[in-house]
Order: C-alpha cells, then structure tokens, then sequence
C-alpha cells in the first residue's frame, strides 16, 4: 500500500528540521498524532490539513498529493522502459549489421533465434510480407495490429516502424530520430554514445563517488535501507527527480543507487549526475519527492 499522503507530510517535516513533536506543537496537536499521520494510520482534519499547508508553503492539493511536479519529464525507470532501451540498443545494432553484412545476414539472426522474441516476429514477418510483394503501407498496418497484442506496445511499435524503416535503405541517423521518437531525443543521443562506448567498468564508475560530499542531507538515511527498497524507489521515481536528488547527495549514497542499475542505465544515469548542473532549491524538492516515496512505499519506517 502506498501511504503518499504520510511520505508528503514526512517530507516536508525533514526538510524543516523538525521532530513530530515540534511540529504537533506548531498545529496544536500532538507528536503521536503527527506519528499515526505519516504512518498512515490516521489523517489530520481539514482544519489541520489547510494549517499544515500554509506552514509548509505548498498548496492543499500538493499535501493531498494530487500534484506530480516534473512526473513524465522523461518517464521513470520502470521495467517497461528499460525494456524499451533494450530493444533499442538491439535495433541499432541489427541495423549496423545490415549495413555491414545485408539485409539477409538480419534474417539469418531471426532464424538462429539470436533476437528477441518480437523483433524475430518482426524481421520473418516483413521478409514474408515483402516476398509476397505487399506495399510499406499494407506491412505496417497488418504489423500494427500484431503491436495490439502485446503488452509492451512501446517497445512493439518501436520495433516494427524501424525494421520496416530498415529496409528502406535510410541513414543511421535516420534510424536513431525513429528510435528517438520513441524514447525521447535526449535518450536517442544517449543510445549512440552507449552503443559507440566500451563495455562500461561498474567499479570505475562507482570508485568515482567516493569523494563526492552531500550538499544536501534529506535522502542520506536511506543508507540504512535494504537493496530492495532502493529498487523499490529507483522503479517508481521520475528519473529526472532520481538524477536531480542523487547530484546533491553524498558519493556513498549515490553508490548505493548506482550498485542496484543495469549496466545500461549506469551509464545513462551516472553521465546524467555529473552532468547535471541545478539549484539547491531543486535539489531539495527532488530530495523531497524521494522521501515521500520512501514513507509511502514502505522504504523508511516511521515510528
């Protein structure tokens, strides 16, 4: 169960440095109360709740939890994503292989069962269609109904627009702005720089964040938690927000993240980190975020 309204009030209690008690003091009632709140045992009146917005300076639909600033900037690194930037990386890479080798050599691969299931689909499916002599149009549309049936349609669509873009004899760059319009430009530049890369040294990678300082503390009790409560938050945090908090966190923290990321999104997330250039005020707000899905999924236990 996700307890979001106890993660939010948490939350902004942390970043004004304040135990339960100071601040049951501040909206006359008292530390169990603010207790049972963030545990979501309880929830305040409204008279409570209008006072503890204006105190914490945010709006009753913040504390209600009905805003979702900066949520969808990017998209989160959920496992349908990852799925996504998967199959991307496959589809570049076929793509540069029937450059090198033919179209042929793609088909080879399909049968030898080298692909993912729905990209094999997809190569003997247009090589069949294409036999038979059917138009680009009549492909993508028969395919299209194929992408209805599976349950990652993203990445299904993703992969029948550019193998049948394949087959048209574009570009590289042409292939990377269809994958792009997938997954969004700023990770099809990415791709190309992961797929141009060597393999990507984990511990060179993590051994750089050990001289890194917090700027901002609100996040650094999350040292304490399980692996799996980061991956609890890591699959259910806007990556802009994950990038944005982890900048200002101390290097051992960051490891902690970093240490539960595939190595494909290692790479993404940690050029993302050291590139990333923010106010301390946005730092806190990631921060902050973070925190309310640590109380609300379970992550920080509040007592």
């Amino acid at each position: 169960m996700n307890n979001k309204i106890g993660g939010i009030i948490y939350a902004h209690r942390k970043v004004k440095g304040l135990t339960q008690e100071e601040l049951g003091s501040i909206l006359s009632v008292s530390g169990t109360a603010v207790s049972k709140w963030e545990r979501g045992i309880t929830y305040p009146d409204i008279e409570v709740f209008l006072k503890m917005a204006d105190y914490f300076e945010i709006s009753t639909d913040e504390l209600f939890g009905r805003t979702t600033k900066n949520v969808d900037k990017v998209g989160k690194y959920n496992e349908e994503n990852i799925e996504a930037l998967d199959t991307a990386f496959e589809l570049l890479n076929i793509y540069r292989i029937s450059c090198k080798e033919g179209l042929l050599a793609i088909e080879n691969m399909a049968e030898e069962g080298m692909l993912n299931k729905f990209l094999t689909f997809t190569v003997k499916k247009v090589f069949e269609c294409f036999r038979q002599e059917m138009n680009t149009d009549l492909i993508r549309r028969l395919l299209e109904n194929y992408c209805q049936a599976e349950e990652n349609k993203l990445t299904a669509r993703m992969t029948v627009d550019v193998v049948i873009t394949m087959f048209e004899g574009v570009s590289e760059r042409t292939i990377i702005e269809v994958i792009s319009s997938y997954l969004g430009r700023e990770y099809g530049e990415k791709l190309v720089v992961n797929m141009d890369n060597k393999k990507i040294d984990r511990q060179k990678v993590l051994n750089s964040y050990s001289d890194k300082d917090a700027e901002v503390g609100y996040i650094e009790e999350l040292l304490n938690c399980s692996d799996e409560g980061i991956k609890t938050i890591i699959r259910n945090v806007d990556n802009v927000i994950l990038v944005v908090a982890l900048s200002g966190a101390s290097g051992e923290l960051c490891k902690r993240f970093l240490s539960n990321i595939s190595d494909k999104l290692l790479h993404f997330i940690n050029q993302d980190i050291k590139n990333c250039d923010v106010s301390l005020m946005e730092i806190i707000d990631a921060q902050k975020e973070i925190l309310k899905l640590a109380v609300g999924f379970g992550v920080i236990e509040v007592k």
